[in-house]
């Protein structure tokens, strides 16, 4: 664990149900939390669950207060509803990583923007990088409507150019962050990170896929000639450059890149 936060948080929740846990902390966690902070009076003994702790070359090793394993039904008993609503939970989340970024954004940023305590985030998502899976994963929902609309509508060029107009007005939107979360991740995020990688990509592919099957059908109306495929990687690179141009503070070029690119759209027309 390199996030002091993280492994005090992971920690905890272990605590809280009971399961015995030996984890490795990083020298930066050690320093930042110090032993005595990550494993203190209320969680060494007392009133604590836990009944012994030991360092040994940086590892920390928990043991809970051993009791009997509870019956099927006791555990059904015993099981506690969360208290806090998941899906108002990953929407502040995703506000928060699409303001700051996946790796500016800390554990401790995370807590603040939903309101919960570390192990209530844990307990519900995992880790970080399992709360930012399911941050994107409602962003795409989010896009849906449009991708939607773009894969499947009547129209042909009508439809990619409303797409576009779409992306535009969202980058020139104080209501929300700069840019595409999506995209965003992909130039930050993929090449250390391959689950979240994966993700992105999937996206990609749907707006490729997307943007080919609205050109398949200008095609098909004998709006276009051919070559789909190719126009629709060109409306996906600009469309992905102007998101980017626009995270960087260049709204009103990325405004002149997507109007350039409308026209271009309607010179396809024969």
């Amino acid at each position: 664990w390199d996030d002091p936060e993280a492994c005090l948080g992971f920690l905890q929740n272990c605590c809280d149900e009971g399961v015995g846990v030996g984890l490795v902390t990083s020298g930066k966690a050690q320093s930042e939390l110090g032993l005595a902070h990550l494993l203190g009076p209320s969680h060494t003994g007392g009133d604590g669950n836990l009944k012994r702790a030991f360092q040994n070359h940086g590892s920390v090793a928990c043991v809970p207060d051993m009791k009997p394993a509870p019956s099927s039904a006791d555990s059904r008993a015993r099981g506690r509803p969360r208290g806090f609503d998941v899906d108002a939970i990953t929407e502040r989340a995703l506000a928060a990583f699409w303001e700051q970024g996946y790796e500016a954004t800390s554990v401790a940023d995370l807590l603040a923007a939903t309101g919960l305590s570390a192990s209530s985030v844990y307990a519900a998502y995992g880790s970080k990088q399992g709360l930012f899976r399911a941050a994107i994963q409602r962003y795409e929902e989010h896009m849906g409507r449009a991708l939607g609309d773009l894969a499947d509508g009547d129209g042909g060029l009508a439809d990619v150019v409303e797409f576009v107009e779409h992306v535009r007005a969202g980058i020139g939107s104080d209501a929300r962050p700069a840019g595409c979360l999506m995209v965003n991740t992909m130039v930050e995020v993929p090449a250390r990170d391959p689950v979240i990688g994966e993700l992105t990509s999937r996206y990609r592919a749907r707006v490729r896929e997307s943007l080919e099957r609205a050109l398949a059908r200008a095609e098909r109306s004998g709006e276009i000639t051919r070559r789909c495929r190719a126009r629709a990687a060109l409306v996906q690179a600009a469309l992905f450059g102007a998101l980017v141009i626009g995270r960087a503070g260049g709204v009103d070029e990325a405004d002149r890149m997507l109007r350039g690119l409308i026209s271009e759209i309607g010179r396809w027309r024969r």
